[in-house]
């Protein structure tokens, strides 16, 4: 009895005890669901505020993106008044300067401090700190050139810095023009160091003879070495060297601000108002070499390619267009300046280019590869090993109906671009005016080698839509 006892006992209380730890083991499995439930609904929640967050943030920078999209495309228009632009976006400018500031912060690359850069690895900031040190009267001092300066190449400014700084803007600025330019490209630059510089050209030379000169004699008969500048022959015995006066004139772009702009609204423009000046320069060469310009540099009248070719030929009438029959009637109006496709380039106006799209001569890029594109900017494709340039600058008209010319055929090597040292950005203050206008300057010109003659070739040949 008392053995049946004790194991009953015993069963009951292991009963008790198994009973326990099941209720032990449902209540922390209760724990645990209860613990992944507050944790899954603290993730759900999280994740709903990111969402909520992000797309305030994908709004906010949406936003601020395309004020800053507008705005380029507000300073690179022509005769684009800065400060109409600032006034126009006033109130956008100052509630998103620091979003358009930090923009711009994202895309630039710092070196690390103790590793000390150069000033050409951060031109296009430096060109940008001389911008807004000009505009504040305050040259090198500004708070973003300093720290712009000490992030990346490790100096200051006013520790005898300032010339390596000029030049890097100089450069800098030259750089992106060169960019920019279209026609200009084609040409190569000369640098002088007056405004009126005389360049000595050697002429041409004609056939030499057989046979001259006598056996039975002392002397050898008259000379006949002989020379030509226009490609007819000078007088027997004459091979007189040339020159040609090269002419710069001054060009500047000028812009107006407010002395109400604050400096860190200016610092948040900065890239805009630098491309805005360099494309003005660069709408302004490509004007130059195509029509010319008036008030200084340039040949007889300040003239470009179109003034140097002979009388305009005539584009293909019905369709009226512009075809490669037209542009091989160009090459052999020119004579010994069309002998040779790499000295050549065609520059035509939008309309001219669409004509030659249909053209069976046109070679795209995608035919003649980018390397012919990378080499001259502006070059979209070739006809007949020609590279194709387009421009919208004034000279060449989209108009047909009317005697206009859309393209000329120029020999690239027998024209110049003079320059007279670098580029000068500066600033005036007008008192009267409470502004301070912005002033970028520098003095270069175009100039024809050869003039030619309607004899013996042109070095440029212009067509035109027919009247």
């Amino acid at each position: 009895v008392a053995e049946e006892t004790a194991a009953k006992i015993a069963m009951k209380q292991a009963e008790q005890k198994a009973a326990e730890a099941e209720a032990a083991k449902a209540a922390e499995e209760a724990e645990a669901q209860k613990v992944a439930d507050e944790a899954e609904a603290q993730k759900a929640a999280q994740e709903q505020q990111e969402k909520v967050e992000s797309s305030i943030r994908t709004g906010i920078e949406s936003g601020t993106e395309r004020l800053v999209e507008d705005l380029r495309k507000e300073f690179t228009e022509k005769d684009a008044e800065t400060q109409e632009i600032l006034n126009k976006y006033k109130a956008e400018i100052e509630e998103k300067s620091a979003e358009i500031q930090a923009i711009q912060n994202s895309k630039r690359q710092f070196t690390d401090r103790g590793a000390a850069g150069s000033l050409e690895s951060i031109g296009q900031q430096v060109l940008e700190a001389k911008i807004l040190g000009s505009i504040t009267r305050k040259g090198w001092d500004t708070d973003y050139c300093k720290e712009l300066l000490e992030k990346n190449v490790g100096v200051d400014a006013s520790t005898g810095n300032s010339i390596s700084l000029d030049t890097t803007v100089a450069t800098q600025f030259e750089k992106e023009l060169m960019i920019e330019l279209r026609a200009a490209s084609l040409f190569r630059e000369i640098p002088v160091t007056s405004t009126k510089t005389v360049l000595p050209l050697q002429p041409d030379a004609v056939a030499a003879s057989f046979n001259t000169g006598s056996p039975t004699t002392t002397a050898n008969q008259a000379a006949n070495l002989q020379g030509s500048e226009e490609g007819s022959a000078q007088a027997s015995g004459v091979f007189n060297a040339t020159q040609k006066v090269l002419t710069t004139g001054r060009m500047s772009s000028t812009t107006y601000l407010d002395n109400d702009i604050e400096e860190n609204t200016l610092v948040a423009l900065l890239p805009m108002v630098r491309e805005g000046l360099v494309r003005a320069h660069a709408r302004a060469m490509d004007k130059m070499v195509i029509s010319g310009f008036a008030g200084g540099a340039g040949t007889a009248g300040n003239e470009g390619v179109i003034d140097a070719s002979a009388t305009a030929l005539s584009v293909q009438a019905s369709p009226e267009q512009l075809t490669g029959t037209n542009v091989l009637a160009m090459r052999a109006a020119m004579l010994k300046y069309g002998l040779n496709p790499s000295e050549l380039a065609l520059i035509c106006s939008f309309q001219a280019y669409n004509d030659l799209l249909s053209d069976a001569g046109f070679q795209d890029i995608t035919e003649v590869g980018s390397d012919l594109a990378t080499k001259v900017t502006g070059v979209i494709g070739s006809i007949f090993a020609i590279p194709v340039i387009v421009t919208d600058e004034a000279g060449l008209s989209n108009n047909k109906g009317g005697a206009n010319v859309c393209a000329v055929l120029c020999n690239h090597r027998n024209f110049v671009i003079p320059r007279l040292r670098g580029v000068n950005i500066e600033t005036e203050y007008q008192v009267g005016n409470q502004r301070t206008a912005l002033v970028a300057s520098q003095s270069l010109g175009f100039e024809a080698l050869f003039a030619g003659s309607a004899a013996h070739g042109k070095p440029a040949q212009s067509i035109a839509y027919i009247a």
